[in-house]
């Protein structure tokens, strides 16, 4: 039953003492009253009050997990865009040394053109003898730890 409204009138009148002209009609209100109530719609009223306290404490619960979720993703994203800065500033940390190998050989294949043009030795001669001279200057540099 969710129709409460003939019981909410009994109650209101019968509840409001000052406009009974005199005790007859007072008791008369009290009888209007009780004869609207019923156990049943009594026990209907607590059931939906228990009902709707045990689902407000459940959105309550729902809307904490939420919230704690929403903190968690604040966090999440907070790495993220750190995580994001960091790969965009590693990004031109190795454009930057892409661009400077990229111009060590380019400097690297005119000097062996040039090369190859002033000796008598085969390109293959003379890139397996250039390899094992920088391969030795490349070792005597290296650091010895």
């Amino acid at each position: 039953m969710t129709d409460y409204s003939e019981l909410k009138k009994a109650a209101e009148y019968a509840q409001d003492f000052k406009s009974h002209a005199d005790e007859a009609e007072e008791m008369r209100a009290l009888s209007a009253f009780y004869d609207e109530v019923a156990p049943a719609d009594v026990l209907a009223l607590i059931a939906e009050r228990d009902h709707l306290k045990a689902e407000n404490a459940g959105l309550r619960g729902q809307a904490e997990v939420a919230q704690k979720g929403a903190g968690q993703l604040k966090v999440d994203l907070q790495t993220a865009d750190t995580a994001c800065f960091l790969s965009i500033a590693e990004n031109k940390k190795l454009k930057f040394e892409s661009e400077a190998l990229r111009k060590d050989a380019e400097r690297y294949r005119r000097m062996r053109a040039m090369t190859l043009k002033q000796i008598d030795d085969t390109p293959d001669e003379f890139d397996a003898e250039f390899d094992s001279q920088l391969g030795a200057a490349m070792s005597k540099e290296a650091p010895h730890g």
